[in-house]
C-alpha cells in the first residue's frame, strides 16, 4: 500500500508544479497579454484598439449627489411642467365648452314659456339665490307663500328640501306669518 500512495503523491506533486507553471504563464492584465502575444500578431492588420474590449463609462462612474443648485433647478423644472400641463388642460376644457353662454336672465325668460307660473317663480328664485349669500337673500311673497304651504304640510319635508334648494329659513317664514293680521272670516291674502 505504501508504494501506491507514494506514486500517487509524486504524481499529484508533479501536477501541482505544472499547474503553477501554467498559471505564471497566464497574463494578469491586458498590458501583459499584449507583451506575451506572438510577433506575427503585431505585424498583422489588427490594431491594439480593435482588440481591446470596450468597458462602458456608465458602469465605472459613480453618480455624484446633485448639488443644491441642481436640486433647485429640478424643482423649478417640475413646477414648470406642472404649470404647462395645467394650462394645456384648461385650453382643452375651454375648447370643449360651448362658445356662447346664455345669461341667467335669458335662461329665466326662456323657461317662462314652458313652466307653469308658480314653478317659474320658484325656478327664478333658485337661479337668483344660488349666487347670493344666505344672509343677503331677499324672498318674494310668492316664494314665501309656497314655502309656508310646504312647511305646514310637513316640516320634515321642508327641512329636507331646504338642504337641496334655496328656500327661506323657518324663522323667516314665522316672521312672515306673524306680520299678516288674521281675523275671523274669509281672507283674500291667504
Amino acid at each position: 500500500l505504501a508504494p501506491q500512495t507514494s506514486s500517487f503523491v509524486a504524481e499529484s506533486f508533479s501536477e501541482l508544479e505544472n499547474s503553477q507553471a501554467i498559471s505564471t504563464d497566464l497574463p494578469q492584465t491586458p498590458q501583459q497579454s499584449i507583451h506575451l502575444m506572438p510577433r506575427k500578431l503585431f505585424h498583422s492588420s489588427v490594431s491594439e484598439s480593435s482588440m481591446a474590449v470596450p468597458i462602458s463609462d456608465k458602469r465605472r462612474q459613480k453618480k455624484t449627489p446633485p448639488t443644491a443648485k441642481e436640486m433647485k433647478l429640478r424643482e423649478k423644472l417640475v413646477i414648470a411642467r406642472r404649470t404647462i400641463h395645467r394650462l394645456n388642460m384648461q385650453i382643452a376644457r375651454a375648447s370643449r365648452r360651448p362658445r356662447t353662454l346664455a345669461s341667467a336672465s335669458e335662461i329665466m325668460s326662456s323657461a317662462g314659456t314652458f313652466l307653469p307660473p308658480l314653478t317659474h317663480k320658484l325656478f327664478c328664485a333658485q337661479v337668483k339665490m344660488s349666487k347670493i349669500s344666505k344672509y343677503g337673500r331677499k324672498w318674494s311673497s310668492a316664494v314665501k307663500d309656497f314655502s309656508l304651504s310646504i312647511y305646514y304640510h310637513s316640516p320634515r319635508t321642508y327641512r329636507f328640501l331646504r338642504k337641496m334648494l334655496a328656500l327661506p329659513s323657518v324663522t323667516t317664514l314665522k316672521r312672515y306669518h306673524n306680520r299678516i293680521s288674521l281675523n275671523t272670516g274669509v281672507h283674500n291674502h291667504i
